[in-house]
């Protein structure tokens, strides 16, 4: 197979961590199994196929993964049987760690097990078994609070139970999910009280409010600097006239209260009660007359925009006051819950401890308290089992890393060799992993998976040159082996007006684009995309009894237009280049969940092509 620099360049670089950003139909697969063969087959890599990490997404794609591997070591020894290198390889590939990410915390848990009230025959819960523990936890809690510390469970009922005592329930259990997406989840507790143990002014609040109302009035200055000048083209003639004059200076005197209320926040404080006052008092608009020439259409404009311009200083001092208000009355339940969490949690372990069982969230979980310490500083750190698992691999590959969560990010992080912290602290991969995934196929976030992981991670590194001495380097896979050059072309133009750093985390740039890349598709003719606007509501002149609102007229459209493809005998292209009249496998239909599978499946049997749904 030949292979395009981009390729090579990620099945050859060594001796750093490499982030490789694979678009779809970029040759990801089979990119990662020539770099892992090529490390396994060669006896100057230092690497042992039994010390490697290789994580995928699913069983499957960890199964895939070993076949392909197996296959070509395979393919290696008989071209040299007597190699004894590649023989010792292939035996010690059967005990790789390609898996899942939660099968490796699942061993690693096994393997270090220590006195957390469960054996290492654990069990692993499915999801509705770990529903149903979760319920009763909650039942416990509640419980709990009812018959030892009922002032508190009264606090919190009288904030979140209008109507029904589940509502707390709901927030609790609602926040417990939320803590299943942080690292270390006792610590970010312990900061969010004392955060909240600060004066309003000292909190990170404070501080995002200022900020956000600097943008408010920022637009305030903006706006009433183009109503000063909207006056000056109101009234051309304005020293002659009193009226226009009376009228400038009352724009002036907007645009001079925005200027001071801008320049307060600047300082980093509030306004006091008396400017508050001064500068959310407003001139009445100058009567003018037809005695004094103006442009009434452009006054009319003038007038709309004072009168949204007036009502920004009172809502932004409206919105100080009740974020302060909000901030003391969160502080109260903040104590509140986090102490609740902390309970629920222990009812949680406690029941699971019963059943000798664990989900897969403490899988991850367990797995960050066995590799994760904090220093002195504060800092995470790799704890000396980490330390131990990260002498002992000598190679780390996570593929689909977009869909990793902040746990899975910082497992990996600390048991990599080498492992640093960036400028600020956090931690950093070290010098022996292997990253792959497109943040543009990040889909999983509905599963706490973290894109923003890849993309600091891929901003991080430098971008790989052979020469390069970089501990971290990032490797673009973007030309696109699967589509024609219509559908690509359709592709970066739909992206590229929709996907933005804040629509989609981030620009749709030149490196972020597909390219074309399967030449057999080069001489294809007219592949360009069409889209079918379909309109199903009636028509205002339809009588209602004929229109059927049962029938999918997407569907219809659809079966339709594939049997008139089949008919007619379009042609499609193959890998080797030749062509051949389209069949019913050619087509693929997305649709948005499996209820509309039948739908669509009545459809094209009513026009005759066979279909098989999934």
């Amino acid at each position: 197979m030949a292979w395009t620099s981009q390729q090579e360049n990620a099945i050859n670089a060594r001796n750093s961590s490499i982030i490789v950003s694979a678009a779809a139909g970029s040759g990801k697969t089979a990119v990662l199994t020539e770099r892992l063969a090529k490390l396994i087959a060669d006896p100057d890599s230092g690497v042992r196929a039994d010390r490697m990490i290789i994580v995928t997404f699913t069983n499957d794609a960890a199964a895939e993964m070993k076949k392909r591997l197996d296959m070509k070591l395979r393919a290696l020894i008989n071209d040299d049987p007597a190699n004894e290198h590649l023989l010792k390889q292939q035996v010690l590939l059967q005990s790789a760690k390609i898996s899942t990410i939660n099968s490796f915390c699942f061993e690693l848990i096994r393997d270090n097990i220590t006195d957390q009230g469960i054996t290492s025959g654990f069990g692993v819960l499915d999801d509705t078994d770990n529903a149903v523990i979760r319920s009763q936890a909650m039942d416990d809690l509640l419980n709990y609070y009812s018959e030892n510390d009922y002032e508190k469970i009264s606090f919190m009922y009288d904030r979140f139970c209008i109507r029904s005592y589940r509502s707390l329930s709901a927030v609790i259990s609602k926040a417990d999910e939320f803590l299943a997406s942080v690292t270390l989840r006792d610590k970010w507790l312990e900061l969010a009280e004392k955060e909240y143990s600060k004066p309003f002014s000292d909190s990170i609040y404070y501080k995002s409010l200022i900020e956000s109302v600097k943008r408010r009035v920022d637009r305030g200055v903006r706006i009433a600097d183009e109503c000063l000048n909207m006056v000056t083209a109101i009234f051309p003639d304005r020293e002659n006239y009193p009226q226009a004059e009376k009228s400038f200076a009352v724009a002036e005197d907007d645009y001079d209260k925005f200027c001071e209320l801008q320049k307060i926040f600047d300082s980093g404080r509030f306004p006091n009660e008396e400017e508050a006052a001064r500068l959310t008092a407003f001139g009445d608009l100058v009567r003018v007359t037809a005695k004094t020439p103006h442009n009434k259409s452009l006054r009319e404009l003038y007038k709309a925009k004072r009168d949204q311009l007036k009502k920004i200083p009172a809502g932004v001092i409206d919105s100080i006051s009740s974020v302060e208000s909000d901030y003391r009355e969160s502080a109260e339940v903040t104590m509140v819950l986090t102490e609740m969490l902390r309970k629920y949690q222990e009812f949680i372990w406690k029941r699971k401890c019963e059943k000798n069982s664990i989900s897969f969230d403490d899988g991850e979980r367990l797995a960050i308290e066995l590799l994760a310490d904090i220093d002195e500083n504060g800092r995470i750190v790799p704890s000396e089992t980490a330390r131990q698992t990260a002498e002992h691999y000598d190679i780390i590959m996570i593929d689909e890393y977009q869909d990793s969560n902040n746990k899975e990010d910082l497992i990996f992080k600390l048991i990599s060799k080498n492992f640093k912290h960036d400028s600020s602290g956090e931690p950093m991969y070290g010098d022996n992993v292997f990253l792959v995934g497109d943040v543009k196929q990040s889909i999983y976030r509905f599963r706490l998976a973290n894109p923003r992981n890849f993309i600091n991670t891929l901003r991080s590194s430098e971008p790989y040159t052979a020469e390069s001495k970089s501990p971290n380097k990032a490797i673009l896979l973007n030309r696109n082996f699967r589509s024609s050059e219509g559908v690509i072309d359709f592709v970066n133009y739909v992206f590229g007006q929709i996907m933005t750093e804040r629509c989609g985390d981030i620009n749709y740039n030149e490196d972020e684009m597909l390219y074309f890349g399967a030449e057999e598709y080069r001489d294809c003719g007219n592949t360009q995309a069409h889209i079918a606007f379909i309109v199903d509501d009636p028509d205002e002149d339809e009588d209602d009894k004929s229109y059927n609102s049962d029938i999918n007229t997407e569907a219809v459209y659809t079966a339709g237009k594939i049997a008139e493809m089949i008919e007619s005998g379009t042609e499609v292209i193959l890998k080797d280049g030749s062509k051949r009249p389209c069949i019913p496998s050619d087509f693929s239909i997305l649709v948005r969940g499996n209820k509309y599978i039948n739908v669509y499946d009545d459809e094209l049997q009513k026009v005759g092509v066979p279909e098989k749904g999934k």
